[in-house]
């Protein structure tokens, strides 16, 4: 089973974390971060004008 969390606080997400492991008895988490830092949003940009 795949849960998708959407949260800008750390902390909370491990909250949202915890009570989903603890109601479905999960075990293995894998965390992705699916954020942009200003250095990737600037190589998105760049990207996107070569194709054009």
């Amino acid at each position: 089973m795949n849960y998708i969390l959407h949260g800008h606080d750390e902390g909370r997400v491990k909250q949202k974390i915890n009570a989903l492991k603890t109601k479905h008895h999960i075990e293995n988490v894998i965390v992705f971060d699916a954020t942009d830092d200003e250095q990737q949003d600037v190589f998105n940009e760049m990207d996107t004008i070569f194709h054009f």
